[in-house]
């Protein structure tokens, strides 16, 4: 078991999320918006692992509860990523409702993406798929 999966999930989520908002709420015209996105990239990493750190803590308990239930990688994987949907939705929710719209929709494809080629298994395992 990678002990280090919901941690590698969480952080790539945080990372590629600001960078998906902002592709999606500016021009190439417009170079000034660009060079601003990496003034304010600090702020998005940070304000994320505040208001996500709630759900981690959750992530990572369903992560071991449900690993040491011997389910297949495959359904784990897909299990984390339902979970890590739901949790970006109610926290986004909690946060500020206007807020929903704009990112959710910039952190659940990182999410999903990273949850599924992250790997659940340490080198000395075998991933065996089961059915």
């Amino acid at each position: 078991m990678n002990m280090t999966y919901p941690f590698f999930v969480w952080l790539l989520t945080i990372a590629i999320g600001p960078f998906l908002w902002f592709m999606n709420n500016s021009t190439l015209e417009n170079i000034r918006d660009w060079s601003g996105m990496f003034e304010a990239l600090p702020i998005f990493w940070g304000m994320g692992m505040v208001f996500s750190i709630p759900f981690f803590v959750i992530f990572v308990l369903a992560y071991y509860s449900l690993n040491a239930l011997h389910i297949p990688h495959f359904w784990l994987k897909i299990s984390m990523s339902i979970l890590g949907i739901a949790g970006i939705y109610v926290s986004l929710k909690l946060i500020d409702k206007s807020l929903l719209n704009d990112f959710f929709w910039c952190f659940t494809p990182p999410l999903v993406i990273s949850g599924l080629i992250v790997k659940i298994r340490s080198g000395k395992e075998k991933d065996v798929m089961q059915d």
